[in-house]
């Protein structure tokens, strides 16, 4: 990335430390200083019209591939347009066109980015930094004329080696009186500001909202990140947020006849107050220009990533079943019982629970006054426990962090010191009851005690969800916890590729995806699409409702089989159906790549792969005795699921699988030796086959089959130059092969 000055730089009296954006921690900027002498009238002079055209701007271009970011020094307004054989600025070809953002106060004032540059002459920075995570890179700063009692400042960080920008708008007040924000518009981007792309372009979003820094796959919250995408002009613009836990955060879009327009909003329900000397900081916008779909896509998981939110690792549990609401204890225990025969050993205890909101104890006799029995008996069964709770809603408490609303109930504050501490101690007795994991649900705290704190819903909630992770972490157990499902999935396919499309990458860093609820009444069977679609979801499945008895065998199978390591190699589509998986066994570990096309998929070509290393050597996919190759890595179009194995270059024969199972059962594997002094390979498996099938071997280095033995018994086998293939009959789970040169 280059960064280049399009006109003469504005210089600002005095330095101040910029912190990097990532880190989501900024001062409070400096009071702003003394506005340079000019013969002109001010800017606020209605002779003078109110925009002045950007070819006579002092602006920062930022450049990266074949696009050009322009930053407005004079009001922190910016636009992309189209990189040109021969720059022209003034007939730009834009990409998006004149972005600003604009401050709304809950008594009504709205400040916009342009009316706060007409107030007087805004100062601008140019910082540079060093990232101890991005290395070094530049802050621009645009300092606005004090508003009302704020000071506001609008940042743009660039990074040298990176992709993609941080805008960052920052509310300091400098009044002695509080100041309510009720939204903050990141980006306002008006009718046809998007409009530069070609007709076939596309827009995808990401359905995902974060609670507490796990995301949540949410089709009915605004999309997070939206991925432009204009294959005719090779252009590609990645747009998204980055939450910090203040306000709920989400992306506004709406396309109509090939242009988009909308914005990027936080909104702070009821209101987010900024006391006297206070600071509000705005959820990051980022901005990624000219990277290919599934960089863009990696890009801004590594941001979120990088955000240090909690990483929950361990053995996190696959399922969960649970009952509606409606359900007593004993419908729990009988929901669990039966299970328990479907692999399932988690039960979660749903938020009917509670006799008063607070008490921490049973509403009897729905539940056991004391939870620690309903914690015993469902562990007698054989299960782990876990628990669905509002933490904000508490006995107790003092009047400094504490309210009462209508209603009588009890609310903390979760944003004050002792609020915090006290909702904290109050989930170590929850967690201390036995509960081996917490869901915690949407809060019903009232907008009015939220407003009586001066925190948002979103904060207090991410909060909430913070507490009870510091309290399991001082289990000295594993205890996890989890915000409640938003997502109702049924037994259809491209519903659960959503879904997995939309989350697969969080679980790459280990972030703590939230569950989906899957609702299992009367499920009579999973066809091999649908079942492979379940495997790619990585966060944990809620279970409600009692499949029949047609269906119970194959919903075992697939909640046993664990998630599959894959990523889409499509993430144009809304519902991807190309995926690259990593084969992994556990008991030997990295096992080589292999692709999941589903039915409907496009052609595709392993060169395009976003494989993480070096481009594969060959490509084949297994066909009974046979194996298809592909020369040149071109693939065709799907009509039905087809897997496709890739392979390195190999110095040695390699065993590449079976011809059943996603991932042709070698993720099975117990053990593989290869004897390089006596040229042997031997390989078992955690089970014998399920049925009839065929075993491949990818030959090199000189090796040539000479016996081959399945059980201990000889088999007749098939080999060429590049493969051997031979027949492991149901219920064999070991072969060996010896070669000779």
């Amino acid at each position: 990335m280059t960064i280049t000055n399009a006109l003469k730089l504005c210089r600002v009296a005095g330095v101040f430390a910029v912190v990097c954006l990532l880190a989501l921690a900024f001062q409070a900027p400096p009071v702003h200083g003394q506005a340079k002498k000019s013969s002109k009238k001010p800017a606020v002079d209605p002779d003078i019209p109110a925009r002045m055209p950007w070819s006579l701007r002092k602006q920062y271009t930022i450049t990266s591939k074949n696009l050009r970011l322009d930053y407005s020094e004079h009001d922190g307004e910016w636009r992309v347009r189209i990189a040109q054989e021969e720059e022209d600025r003034l007939n730009p070809v834009l990409l998006v066109r004149d972005v600003g953002f604009t401050v709304e106060l809950a008594d009504g004032r709205i400040l916009s980015h342009d009316a706060l540059g007409l107030k007087g002459p805004a100062l601008c920075s140019r910082d540079r930094i060093n990232s101890e995570l991005l290395g070094p890179g530049t802050t621009y700063t645009v300092n606005f004329v004090p508003a009302d009692g704020l000071i506001i400042t609008h940042h743009m960080t660039s990074y040298d080696g990176w992709p993609f920008v941080l805008m960052t708008l920052t509310l300091h007040n400098s009044s002695e009186t509080p100041v309510t924000v009720r939204r903050l518009v990141t980006a306002s981007m008006n009718a046809g500001s998007i409009s530069g792309f070609s007709a076939g372009a596309t827009a995808t979003s990401r359905y995902v909202t974060m609670r507490g820094g796990s995301p949540v796959f949410d089709k009915n919250s605004p999309p997070t990140r939206m991925v432009f995408h204009d294959p005719a002009q090779d252009l590609n613009l990645g747009i998204g947020v980055l939450p910090n836990g203040r306000g709920r955060a989400g992306i506004e879009i709406q396309g109509a006849g090939g242009a988009w327009q909308g914005r990027i909003v936080t909104e702070y329900q009821p209101g987010v107050t900024i006391r006297p000397q206070e600071t509000l900081e705005s959820d990051p916008l980022w901005i990624s220009l000219g990277m290919g779909q599934a960089k863009t896509d990696q890009l801004y998981t590594w941001a979120l990533n990088s955000l240090d939110w909690p990483v929950e690792k361990g053995d996190h549990p696959r399922a969960w079943v649970t009952v509606p609401d409606t359900e007593d204890f004993s419908g729990l225990k009988r929901a669990a019982k039966e299970a328990m025969s479907l692999g399932v050993l988690h039960a979660l205890i749903p938020g009917n629970w509670e006799g008063r909101p607070g008490t921490m104890e049973g509403g009897a006799p729905r539940y056991p006054k004391d939870m620690a029995k309903a914690v015993k008996e469902l562990r007698d069964l054989g299960c782990t426990p876990g628990i669905t709770t509002d933490p904000l809603a508490v006995q107790g408490g003092s009047g400094d962090w504490a309210a009462k609303s209508a209603d009588g109930q009890t609310w903390v504050n979760p944003a004050h010191p002792d609020g915090g501490a006290f909702l904290r101690k109050e989930m170590e007795k929850l967690i201390g009851m036995g509960f081996g994991f917490v869901v915690i649900e949407p809060s019903r705290i009232p907008d009015e005690v939220l407003a009586a704190f001066g925190i948002s819903r979103t904060e207090a909630d991410w909060r909430a969800i913070g507490a009870a992770s510091a309290a399991a972490k001082g289990a000295g157990r594993a205890v996890f916890v989890y915000p409640s499902s938003a997502a109702r999935l049924k037994a259809v396919r491209d519903e659960w590729l959503e879904a997995a499309g939309n989350t697969c990458r969080f679980a790459e860093y280990s972030l703590n995806i939230a569950p989906v609820r899957f609702e299992v009444s009367g499920l009579t069977g999973l066809d091999p699409e649908l079942a492979t679609a379940i495997r790619l979801w990585k966060g944990p499945i809620e279970l409600v409702g009692a499949p029949a008895a047609s269906g119970r065998a194959g919903l075992a199978k697939v909640l046993s089989g664990g998630p599959l390591q894959a990523r889409p190699q499509d993430p144009g589509k809304q519902v991807p159906l190309l995926w690259l998986s990593r084969l992994y066994a556990p008991a030997v570990g990295d096992m080589g790549l292999n692709v999941l096309a589903f039915s409907g998929a496009p052609a595709w070509n392993m060169k395009d792969l976003d494989a993480d290393s070096a481009t594969p050597l060959f490509m084949w996919r297994p066909e009974g005795e046979a194996v298809v190759a592909f020369p040149d890595g071109a693939a065709p179009a799907n009509n039905s699921m087809t897997a496709y194995g890739l392979c390195p270059e190999l110095t040695r024969p390699t065993y590449m699988g079976v011809s059943k199972g996603d991932s042709f059962g070698l993720e099975k594997t117990k053990t593989l030796v290869w004897n390089e002094e006596k040229g042997v390979l031997a390989v078992a498996m955690n089970a014998g086959t399920e049925g009839d099938t065929f075993a491949y071997v990818a030959l090199a280095g000189g090796w040539k089959p000479k016996q081959v033995k399945v059980g201990g018994d000889r088999v007749k086998a098939k080999a060429d130059d590049r493969w051997l293939v031979f027949p492991m009959a149901a219920g064999k789970g070991a072969f060996e092969v010896t070669f000779e040169k």
